[in-house]
């Protein structure tokens, strides 16, 4: 009869098992100890679940939590003996397991990641609000896709990184910036005589010239590439026919150009045109000494050149009569002032010197100088003798005013040279008022 290993028949009736033989003895060692690390295993498993804490993760997610870690849960109740004994089973039950658990742990770190940047990204909105910037549509779809649910299918996470915000077009820092760079220009001075104080002041206008419109375009276009908030406010003209009829009046004005309503370039040019700042006119008085001495000068040089052309006399023509007469009318003799300015008189005829009389009681005729270091002319008063410290051959320079050589020119060619023909006088000292500048000063 065969007995096997055992050393018995297990079938033999009435026979008694000897648990203490050696086989017996190990295998119930080895199923003690498989038990043991089934237990083990159980009890990790167990613990790992507990550590699944779904603590930190955005209210949104919630539901994919619970839901993984039940149907994690159910998976390995519904088969616990073979996640336990992979050796009996293989390895498969217990890899799906472990994969379940984990992917529920990731699903707990990626909410945890989207409500750490959600902090960043709604903290980026505030201070976006607060400058009063914009965001761009874009970046907010972006931010509406990233708040939805992970299990939702437009869920895509955004990366703080990409948040994006600009400022809002200010119409007045954009005038300030742009018309910074382009430079008004001066009109010419226009001289103009007080009727009362005889005082004489210059008139100009610095305004943005029409020779700049090329200038303008240019900078424009710089500021529609980089500048978005010019670029939405552009766009938004353009959808308003109403404003396009009137910038592109402003446009056809400055430019004599038409305006492309289609095109953001001459929106944006003639919008730039509509925010040009009013001219400004100046008016400069004696007191102000270095820029009335430039408009003076500047003022004399243009009424002596249109002067010139009118008697047919070139700029650079040295038989100039009126200059060689007023060089022969040198006196050699001079006088001297408080000033320090050494003044030469000019020796005239009458009725060239009377033509400065202040009034007709007015019985000597004046004297008539030229200031030796500037060439200016004057109407010299002396001091009067009766004053302490007076002298009669001493000019008194708070009453001896100068003479725009312009004046004195045109007194020299109506009474000197009279085939050249009269010149009306409206404008200078005395009762001779010069005609011949038009009344607005242009030339």
């Amino acid at each position: 009869m065969a007995t096997g290993l055992l050393g018995f028949n297990p079938y033999g009736e009435g026979v008694a098992l000897d648990i203490s033989s050696k086989p017996t003895q190990g295998y119930i060692q080895q199923e003690q100890r498989a038990q043991a690390k089934r237990e083990a295993l159980d009890k990790y498993f167990m613990d790992y679940e507990k550590t699944l804490n779904s603590a930190g993760m955005r209210q949104q997610d919630q539901n994919i939590f619970l839901d993984k870690l039940g149907q994690a849960k159910q998976y390995y109740l519904q088969n616990r003996d073979k996640i336990l004994n992979p050796a009996k089973y293989g390895a498969e039950f217990q890899s799906e397991y472990n994969a379940r658990l984990r992917d529920t742990q990731n699903s707990i770190n990626q909410s945890k990641q989207l409500a750490a940047n959600g902090k960043v990204i709604a903290n980026a909105l505030a201070d976006a609000r607060k400058r009063n910037q914009t965001v761009p549509k874009e970046v907010t779809d972006a931010i509406y896709n990233n708040e939805l649910s992970m299990a939702d299918p437009n869920h895509k996470a955004f990366d703080p990184i990409y948040f994006d915000a600009y400022d809002k077009h200010d119409p007045f820092k954009y005038q300030q910036g742009i018309y910074s760079r382009i430079k008004p220009s001066e009109s010419a001075p226009i001289r103009i005589e007080d009727p009362k104080t005889h005082e004489v002041y210059y008139k100009t206008v610095n305004d943005i010239s029409k020779n700049s419109f090329n200038e303008i375009q240019n900078v424009v276009s710089s500021e529609l590439q980089k500048d978005r908030g010019l670029l939405d406010n552009v766009r938004d003209i353009a959808k308003d026919q109403s404003k396009l009829n009137q910038l592109g009046q402003i446009y056809t004005s400055f430019s004599g150009k038409k305006m492309n309503p289609n095109s953001l370039q001459d929106i944006a040019t003639a919008y730039t045109l509509a925010l040009k700042p009013e001219a400004q006119t100046k008016y400069t008085t004696p007191k102000e000494d270095a820029e009335y001495a430039r408009l003076q000068k500047l003022y004399d040089s243009m009424s002596l050149a249109r002067f010139k052309k009118k008697i047919g006399v070139g700029d650079g023509d040295v038989q100039d009569p009126v200059d060689n007469y007023l060089q022969q009318s040198r006196s050699g003799i001079t006088f001297g002032g408080e000033e320090g300015k050494d003044v030469e008189k000019v020796n005239l005829p009458t009725k060239i010197t009377d033509e400065f009389k202040e009034s007709s009681k007015q019985r000597q005729s004046p004297v008539i100088g030229r200031g030796l270091g500037s060439n200016t002319y004057y109407n010299i008063k002396f001091q009067d003798p009766k004053l302490a410290g007076g002298k009669t051959d001493v000019i008194d320079w708070t009453k001896t005013t100068p003479i725009p050589e312009i004046q004195l020119r045109g007194l020299v060619t109506n009474h000197v040279f009279p085939s050249k023909g009269k010149i009306a006088i409206t404008e200078g000292k005395g009762k001779a008022k010069f005609n011949n500048l038009p009344p607005t000063g242009k030339f």
